[in-house]
């Protein structure tokens, strides 16, 4: 398993491996591999994120951040229940804020996490252009 970096202040820090643990295949975020996607980036390459969200809720308001800031062309997420959802194509004037007013709203109004999620998943396809879905 791969965890966020803690000493990163982005949102979506580096994967890399905690201290000592073995992991088969792993992969290192080094100055090389950060240096072949630029290069893929550069060269009009799509990009792909895959990651994991242990508590298994769709994107949050950081995935769709993430996705517009590091120019991804596609995020993938999964849950540890298997849930995965795929977005892409949020247009420049998304914010963070947006998503998260609409999540804790619906909070509020007592809808669960997964339910406000998926509302202000639909609320930035309506508003932002975000294209999502969960694949089944």
């Amino acid at each position: 398993m791969y965890f966020h970096n803690e000493r990163s202040q982005n949102y979506t820090s580096p994967l890399t491996r905690p201290p000592n643990a073995k992991v088969p295949g792993g992969v290192l975020y080094t100055s090389d591999l950060k240096n072949k996607i630029m290069k893929a980036r550069t060269n009009g390459e799509e990009l792909v994120v895959i990651h994991n969200h242990p508590e298994s809720l769709p994107p949050s308001a950081d995935d769709i951040e993430s996705l517009k800031l590091r120019g991804y062309h596609r995020s993938v997420v999964v849950g540890h229940n298997g849930n995965t959802f795929v977005i892409s194509g949020v247009n420049d004037t998304y914010t963070p804020v947006f998503y998260t007013k609409t999540y804790e709203k619906a909070l509020k109004q007592g809808l669960s996490e997964y339910d406000s999620a998926i509302l202000s998943l639909n609320k930035m396809e309506d508003d932002y252009g975000l294209k999502w879905r969960e694949l089944k």
